[in-house]
């Protein structure tokens, strides 16, 4: 009878940090304390070529700051 209102498992979600780190993030799981949703969904594969294309980086700001510029861990 609730199951209408539960998303579909293989849904997903953008999620975010206050030291802007993205993570894709199952529906079907609490979100982490500290962590804030992006506003995107769809499936995991989708949302991971999202960032990919986005050019999000993952390392945290903290870190961003002690590293050389151009050190990205999407550089070719």
């Amino acid at each position: 009878m609730g199951s209408a209102a539960k998303p579909p498992l293989d849904t997903h979600q953008i999620i975010t940090n206050d030291d802007d780190q993205f993570v894709v993030w199952s529906d079907s799981r609490k979100l982490p304390l500290g962590w804030r949703y992006v506003g995107r969904a769809g499936t995991r594969a989708e949302l991971m070529q999202y960032l990919k294309d986005m050019l999000v980086e993952t390392v945290p700001a903290p870190l961003r700051l002690t590293r050389p510029a151009g050190d990205s861990r999407w550089a070719d």
